[in-house]
């Protein structure tokens, strides 16, 4: 005898509805810039079936409906999702749910899927124990996600402790030897760097730290 195969109600909801893409996937952000994507939504069946809210939980999303047309049994919205600037750096993987007025199938699930990531890294600098007035070379590493110039690296202290050289060349990775001497004040020390990028508005930061041994102290 034929076997009967149940269906999950899943494979006709898929038959009457399509999301293209499949999901919002909006890939590699820059931290602190933001984004948007859009996806289409085709219903094919009630000529008056409607969306009737967008329901997201993550407070980084900004999602927006947009009846697109109808008629001749088929239904369109555009859904616009904006990525917040304020979107803070990780992994992004969440569900937004369109509300329908159709009680078997109230509810669409649409992944949304980011990852957040700084254009521009540089790791502080740990110099650990220097004694005063004993020279002591390390390399600031600038990675940048595409090639990036670097016009110049400030600090907000003048005098002449920390020496760097500004490479004019344009490069995905700058390795850059910092040079200090440390002054006769013994302590631990901490300073920022002011990274200037060419094309960037706000400078990139990081911090030279470690401790200062007097020369003057025996063993």
């Amino acid at each position: 005898s034929a076997k009967t195969v149940e269906l999950p109600v899943e494979a006709y909801i898929r038959k009457d509805i399509v999301v293209v893409p499949g999901s919002v996937n909006f890939g590699s952000v820059d931290l602190g810039k933001g984004a948007e994507q859009k996806v289409v939504i085709n219903y094919a069946g009630r000529p008056d079936w409607k969306i009737t809210q967008v329901k997201s939980s993550n407070p980084n999303l900004a999602p927006q409906l947009l009846e697109k047309s109808r008629g001749d049994g088929l239904v369109s919205y555009e859904l616009a999702v904006s990525l917040k600037a304020s979107t803070p750096e990780g992994q992004l993987r969440d569900q937004l749910s369109l509300v329908t007025d159709d009680a078997n199938n109230p509810q669409i699930p649409v992944l949304v899927e980011a990852r957040v990531e700084p254009d521009i890294v540089v790791a502080d600098l740990q110099f650990g124990s220097v004694m005063a007035g004993q020279v002591k070379t390390m390399n600031i590493i600038i990675r940048g996600r595409k090639p990036i110039t670097i016009e110049k690296i400030e600090r907000t202290k003048a005098d002449d402790s920390f020496k760097v050289k500004s490479p004019k060349a344009t490069a995905t990775v700058h390795s850059l030897p910092l040079t200090f001497t440390p002054p006769d004040e013994p302590g631990p020390f901490e300073e920022e760097f002011f990274v200037t990028v060419t094309g960037r508005p706000d400078p990139v930061t990081f911090k030279a730290k470690g401790r200062i041994v007097s020369s003057a102290a025996k063993p």
